[in-house]
């Protein structure tokens, strides 16, 4: 890989944004490399948990390749929790942007060091949002995605943090350390009992109570019987 870096320190899994000389910005090559580290993470068991950054720290992701006119337009595979129904933590410096953004909101947690700047800015330039706008009214709510999508203005981290866009803002160069403290302590516990809650919590935004205990519960007695011990 050359747009990506993938590597693994124990069961953590690092899933590096590597165009640092155009801001880590998609182009064809990188999303399909993305996609190829999403799936090897997926796939393994020794691998509990995923943290994705940018390099060069000027950006996390500024979203599509503009220069790339073959780059597809469906969204990348994360944004189904049930997909990736691993934990993922984006670790985020500098600008966030579009696609950018729908990488990070796709994450499960998201840690923003204080300079980061985010923004969609589909909409002023004539784009329509459909994916990536929904990902962002399940992160921050209808009322905020609204004023956020269609101004298209850029945001700092304190308005991130404040809307529930980011779940902390850290100074900037140690959000990768904070991420990092963060994926020790989801890779200390049980996978299959991360994997079926993560997927439960996910359901719940979209099924009544009824609805969530027929879908949970096959899978918590799986989990059960493969653990021979006693649920909670």
């Amino acid at each position: 890989m050359e747009c990506v870096k993938f590597e693994q320190n124990g069961k953590i899994a690092y899933i590096r944004l590597n165009r640092p000389d155009v801001m880590n910005a998609f182009n064809v090559q990188m999303l399909n490399e993305f996609n190829a580290a999403v799936e090897e993470f997926r796939q393994s068991d020794q691998l509990h948990v995923a943290i994705i950054c940018g390099e060069g720290g000027r950006a996390f992701s500024t979203g599509r390749d503009l220069k790339d006119k073959t780059l597809p337009r469906p969204s990348i595979n994360i944004a189904d929790a049930e997909y990736c129904d691993k934990p993922m933590i984006a670790a985020i410096r500098g600008y966030c942007i579009g696609q950018g953004l729908g990488v990070a909101v796709s994450c499960d947690m998201r840690v923003a060091s204080s300079d980061a700047v985010f923004s969609l800015p589909e909409i002023p330039h004539g784009m329509v949002l459909t994916g990536l706008g929904a990902l962002v009214v399940r992160t921050i709510g209808l009322q905020a995605a609204l004023e956020f999508s269609l101004m298209g203005e850029k945001k700092d981290a304190a308005w991130a943090l404040q809307t529930g866009l980011v779940h902390k803002v850290v100074e900037p160069g140690s959000e990768l350390a904070v991420a990092e403290t963060m994926a020790q302590r989801l890779a200390s516990m049980d996978l299959d009992a991360m994997r079926v809650s993560k997927q439960a919590l996910y359901k719940s935004a979209e099924m009544n109570y009824r609805e969530l205990v027929a879908f949970a519960e096959p899978l918590r007695q799986q989990v059960l019987k493969s653990k021979g011990s006693k649920g909670h």
